[in-house]
């Protein structure tokens, strides 16, 4: 039996994706191994989502090339930094933009089994070499250790679409993986029932942005979840993520849902408190609304925990704009996230942007929300903090 090693890096999306290789490889017969040198293949499942995560991907597959095993690249990084690419030789390239990018491990390994027979995985398996950019304390369960790192492995995922219809001025990730593609909810409740009749409590539910399900097929997140709600028993539905604009768009129609107290966690992407950044970022979107929207959930449904994303140092970002973010944060109380520096992807419009900060103003700025989100996570919050 062959035998395979795989470095997975990323989100949990990426890590699914990932997931999704290992079962596709069993199931035509080779064996995983944690040990790189006894590997006939290697797959190296890459992010690009931002400088650190490009950097670590690139490392590895480095490091891996010395080896003599045959290595195939996916993940985001190929379709997102095609330079890089074109540096490595003698690799295989698969980008998981749709199944019949998909279907290119099928003539890479000349496998028995078709990969657009294997599933999305809804378990995630842990290996000591994978990495996950997204180990933060704010988010509940992360296991940090030499061993294990990323979400807990207590929870049944569900990744209910792929792909967005948002064009960030900042992302790349919508080259690697395309536009909207949402799951039928008939599809969603039967890996639902699937998961509960196994035992599990805890439920993440995926998309690249969430607050756009549905739209693809005359439905909504709303929906969905009322159809998820109306199956009784005891379980807990975490919600990620949502831009703030289709967030604000659902929101009448999605706070009855979050009333529901197996609701516990709602991700809103919101990246600034600034409405003049955000609209530099192609994500235009009322920030009073936004604040506004949270504190009816604080006050409605005061059992939901509410975590974002910040980015920090966005082009033409000024001191004043930075300001707002706090202010945004202060407002709201949402002090649960992950925050980010902004780093130039290749080919978006953001990369070309005039204005663009220094990287000590970005690292001053980092640290000064870190901390502040710290100590207010701790007086506000339950002391889970980034």
């Amino acid at each position: 039996m062959k035998k395979f090693y795989i470095y997975s890096n990323g989100c949990s999306s990426n890590l699914l994706d990932g997931q999704r290789i290992i079962e596709y490889l069993r199931a035509n017969d080779y064996s995983i191994t944690n040990t790189p040198q006894e590997a006939d293949l290697l797959i190296v499942n890459t992010c690009a989502f931002e400088q650190i995560s490009e950097t670590d991907s690139l490392n590895k597959l480095k490091e891996l090339k010395k080896l003599k095993g045959k290595i195939i690249v996916t993940g985001c990084l190929p379709a997102i930094n095609k330079e890089k690419m074109n540096e490595i030789i003698d690799c295989d390239f698969v980008t998981p933009r749709d199944e019949n990018t998909w279907k290119k491990f099928d003539e890479i390994i000349h496998s028995k089994k078709s990969i657009s027979t294997i599933p999305d995985p809804c378990i995630l398996e842990y290996h000591p070499d994978w990495k996950i950019i997204g180990t933060y304390k704010a988010f509940k369960g992360a296991k940090i250790g030499k061993d294990l790192t990323g979400y807990d492995d207590g929870a049944y995922h569900i990744q209910v679409a792929r792909g967005c219809l948002g064009a960030c001025s900042y992302c790349a990730i919508r080259y690697a993986r395309g536009r909207l593609r949402s799951v039928p909810i008939k599809d969603i409740i039967t890996r639902f029932k699937k998961g509960l009749e196994k035992g599990y409590k805890s439920f993440k539910i995926w998309a690249d942005d969430i607050g756009d399900y549905g739209k693809d097929l005359n439905t909504n997140l709303a929906e969905l979840l009322e159809k998820m709600l109306a199956i009784k028993g005891d379980y807990e539905l975490e919600i990620l993520c949502t831009n703030p604009r289709s967030y604000l768009e659902i929101f009448d129609q999605l706070l009855p849902c979050l009333k529901d107290k197996r609701v516990k966690y709602l991700n809103i992407s919101m990246q600034s408190g600034s409405e003049k950044v955000l609209e530099m970022m192609n994500r235009p979107v009322d920030v009073q609304k936004v604040i506004n929207s949270i504190q009816k959930i604080k006050q409605e449904a005061p059992h939901v925990i509410v975590r974002t994303h910040y980015m920090v140092g966005f082009p033409q970002e000024s001191w004043s704009d930075f300001y707002k973010t706090i202010q945004f944060i202060w407002e709201t109380k949402v002090f649960k996230c992950v925050i980010f520096r902004f780093f130039p992807r290749p080919n978006t419009p953001a990369e070309k942007m005039d204005g663009q900060i220094s990287q000590f103003t970005k690292k001053l700025r980092y640290y000064i929300l870190t901390s502040f989100t710290k100590i207010g996570s701790l007086i506000y919050e339950d002391g889970y903090s980034y």
